[in-house]
């Protein structure tokens, strides 16, 4: 089963398979692509998949999602992104904290000690992967600049994935003086020859605002297209590829729950499961669509706290139920700066 894409603003007439969604990265007029579906998953399915190897359930659950690339393809493509790119073999591990039942889903095994490893080692993957469909296929032979925004940790994550990819170069925009000095020195040290970091004089929201001005600029796309043969995408959280993984990660944290002990679960029906489970999400107050899809997926989970780092943004959306800029106020957590999320309509 093919689940195809469409997006949050109405804008797309013919929905999109994953591969032309992960290349397309934000659909034109801005709206960001979602699946039209969100599949489920049996009791079983959760209980087998935490006794799989990680790449195993990554790919059980893009499967799942009824990616256009074959099971064969997923096995390929995941050998290459979990060969020897993180330094644990179980990827991201779940790890008890004292005696109290507590435990911790450890995400900062990949190359830039980042969690968004965990997504930006397999996005760069399939980008590259879904080009060359593309062009197999018969579509377009140009290649892709990936423009990227961040706030410091994305960039050396989106630098390391996509460095050396084939079809691809990527340029990173950074808020000048405002990401520590360790991920200044990340970004501008990284080899590679199609990548190029730029600081920025402004905060992440200015650095997110020209990068969706990029994409919107009918004009300069053309010109881009017809000068140089290049198109635009990327590698934010705007891009439906890089959200994929992550909804892995929480399915991941569960399954090894599960397998473990940890959380103990009958053999009746889905929905009769008894014991409950509660997933904390340590994030800033992006809207909860990458933690919402896994627990739809499964459905076993309870409960679902998020944990924010006080933007306005959550303030604003849940006393006003709009939101806007309001001034800027600099946080030793840089991230805590960004008051316009570009991912708030996936909420």
């Amino acid at each position: 089963m093919t689940i195809r894409y469409i997006d949050t603003r109405g804008n797309v007439e013919e929905p999109l398979e994953f591969s032309e969604a992960v290349i397309e990265g934000l659909a034109s007029g801005g709206g960001l692509l979602v699946p039209v579906e969100v599949p489920h998953m049996t009791l079983d399915e959760i209980v087998a998949l935490g006794h799989m190897p990680y790449r195993e359930r990554a790919a059980f659950v893009y499967e799942r999602f009824g990616v256009d690339f074959s099971h064969e393809e997923l096995a390929e493509l995941f050998e290459i992104i979990y060969a020897d790119n993180f330094d644990v073999p179980d990827i991201c591990p779940v790890v008890p904290v004292g005696e109290d039942g507590t435990y911790v889903l450890e995400l900062w095994h990949g190359p830039t000690s980042a969690f968004k490893d965990m997504a930006l080692q397999c996005l760069p993957v399939f980008f590259s992967a879904s080009v060359e469909k593309q062009r197999q296929a018969g579509g377009p032979g140009n290649d892709y600049l990936i423009a990227v925004a961040t706030s410091g940790d994305t960039g050396k994550a989106a630098l390391q994935g996509f460095a050396n990819r084939e079809h691809t170069s990527i340029v990173v925009y950074y808020p000048d003086g405002g990401v520590s000095d360790i991920q200044f020195k990340q970004m501008a040290t990284q080899l590679g020859d199609n990548v190029c970091v730029y600081g920025v004089r402004g905060n992440f929201d200015d650095c997110q605002t020209s990068v969706k001005r990029m994409f919107n600029d009918a004009a300069f796309n053309a010109r881009l297209l017809s000068e140089h043969n290049i198109a635009l995408s990327s590698a934010n959280s705007i891009n439906w590829g890089r959200l994929l993984p992550q909804v892995v990660y929480y399915i991941s944290a569960y399954a090894q729950l599960v397998a473990s002990g940890a959380v103990r679960v009958l053999a009746v029906h889905a929905a009769l499961a008894r014991q409950e489970a509660s997933l904390l999400v340590v994030r800033d107050f992006k809207p909860r669509r990458r933690h919402e899809i896994p627990l739809r997926l499964a459905q076993h989970l309870k409960r679902l706290f998020v944990h924010g780092n006080c933007l306005v943004l959550g303030r604003a959306l849940l006393e006003l139920g709009r939101a806007g800029r309001t001034g800027v106020f600099r946080r030793i957590v840089q991230r805590g700066d960004e008051q316009e999320p570009d991912t708030a309509q996936q909420g």
